[in-house]
């Protein structure tokens, strides 16, 4: 059975305790269920939260396999003005223990309440936990396009080298033909906490070969890798200030695979989110966007071979999708 199909069943099997007990003007218990959404290892927990209408944060309780996120006792009336969240918190080894008042480690999914139906969909964080998060990419080489590597990513054929397969970032564009200002694609909050960090990643298909583009915990500044990346030759923020990666740099190994690489072929970019004390050279469990790259995705069909007039190529935005989905039952 498939996550999808499997995550039906249990929107289904949810559905049905809230009918059986009576639905939610009368109910007080909550269940959830999520699509793809792994078990945690021992020392991670989610957290089940209501933000209630005077936004204060009442936890409903913890839980570290997603076969126990059901049942949880909300002890009040649930409101329209009011919010499920599910956060990610560090725990002790068997994810119980006391839990956080008030104060989530990272917020993962939101959704409003409405009282009059029984069913919250869940969407995976954004800034203002209001609308879905999202990401955008475009492949670029910025750090070695010569005298215009200062251009950061303007367009304009004159400020490109044409190896624009070679490097991958996580950018949008405002302004028009010409004027083109690089602005972060991702749209995702600022990591309040030291215990995770956003990773981006390049992950070859085949080989199953991991390579970093780099940690951050803001999407709107570069990430660790920039003005030190081993990969685009360490040249100080030769790229625009935000985050992405040029694998350029010959000689130089990424995991297994000698540089340049070739991102159009074969590759697919995710981005997880990552315990700081977690130094493995493969993405932690929680890898909530991903999408393939280049050859298949129809944001590169067709731009790969348009070259050498990099300006409809640059436009492209490329859409990184997410993986996660989730809906709180009250019954």
């Amino acid at each position: 059975m498939s996550n999808t199909a499997l995550f039906a069943v249990l929107i289904a099997g949810l559905i049905g305790l809230a009918f059986l007990f009576g639905g939610p003007p009368d109910g007080n218990e909550v269940s959830f269920a999520f699509k793809n959404l792994p078990d945690l290892p021992r020392g991670f927990v989610y957290q089940a939260w209501v933000l209630d209408d005077l936004d204060e944060l009442v936890s409903l309780g913890r839980f570290r396999q997603i076969g126990n996120a059901k049942n949880f006792s909300y002890f009040g009336e649930l409101y329209r003005q009011q919010k499920f969240l599910i956060s990610l918190e560090t725990g002790d080894p068997d994810g119980v223990g006391d839990l956080n008042e008030g104060s989530p480690d990272l917020i993962l999914f939101a959704g409003n309440i409405n009282p009059l139906k029984d069913i919250v969909h869940l969407s995976l964080i954004a800034p203002d936990l209001e609308t879905p998060s999202g990401a955008t990419f475009m492949l670029r080489t910025p750090t070695d396009d010569g005298i215009h590597a200062s251009s950061k990513l303007k367009d304009g054929v004159e400020a490109n080298d044409f190896n624009d397969e070679q490097g991958i970032w996580f950018v949008t564009f405002e302004g028009e033909a010409g004027e083109f200002t690089p602005t972060t694609g991702l749209d995702l909050p600022r990591i309040p906490t030291e215990n995770f960090a956003y990773e981006g990643w390049v992950i070859h298909n085949r080989s199953e070969t991991y390579v970093t583009t780099g940690r951050f915990i803001d999407p709107n500044l570069p990430d660790r890798n920039s003005g030190q990346s081993i990969y685009d030759g360490g040249r100080v923020y030769l790229g625009p200030m935000i985050p992405g990666e040029d694998y350029v740099n010959p000689g130089i190994a990424a995991s297994n695979l000698e540089l340049p690489l070739s991102l159009n072929e074969g590759w697919r970019t995710s981005i997880s989110i990552e315990p700081n004390s977690d130094d493995v050279e493969m993405p932690f469990v929680l890898v909530p966007w991903s999408t393939p790259i280049g050859f298949g995705n129809t944001c590169f069909a067709g731009t790969i071979t348009s070259q050498p007039n990099p300006n409809e190529y640059q436009k492209q935005k490329c859409v990184i999708e997410p993986q996660y989905d989730g809906v709180a039952v009250i019954h």
